[in-house]
């Protein structure tokens, strides 16, 4: 994997140069976190990254693509019970945790990107994009709602 490829794949899985330096292995001390200067380096390189680094993002995106293809199942339920698909997104990190303890450590941007993408493969299937709505009971949604910032 080249930086073009690393930086490709941050960004499509909603990644902040931050939280990935925290997450990857440091090559040369032989423990988790590098700089956002060597990230940042990395990305900007065409060279191949450090194997182990690879492989640490290699193992990321598959957790993403097993995230989208749980997006797919739930609508795929929903449309068999008759039900209508509606992909519900997280406003915060919080309150992504809270009510799934399977993306801890991850921000809300991962799960965004994953639902992105769910959504773009469900209008091939469906031929229209299902609505994305912030989870129901999310606090900070209802004082936004409350001010006007976001549509109902």
């Amino acid at each position: 994997m080249n930086g073009a490829e690393l930086r490709t794949v941050r960004e499509s899985m909603g990644l902040s140069m931050e939280w990935l330096a925290q997450r990857l292995p440091n090559p040369v001390l032989g423990r988790m976190g590098i700089s956002v200067k060597t990230l940042r380096r990395w990305e900007r390189d065409n060279q191949d990254i450090p194997g182990d680094v690879a492989e640490h993002l290699n193992e990321l995106m598959g957790l993403f693509v097993g995230l989208v293809d749980r997006e797919l199942d739930k609508a795929d339920n929903a449309l068999r019970s008759g039900a209508q698909v509606i992909l519900e997104r997280y406003s915060r990190d919080s309150e992504m945790v809270t009510r799934n303890v399977s993306l801890a450590g991850f921000p809300a941007a991962f799960h965004a990107a994953a639902l992105f993408l769910a959504r773009e493969r469900l209008l091939h299937i469906l031929g229209y994009r299902p609505a994305i709505r912030y989870v129901a009971g999310d606090p900070l949604l209802a004082v936004e709602l409350k001010k006007g910032l976001v549509a109902e």
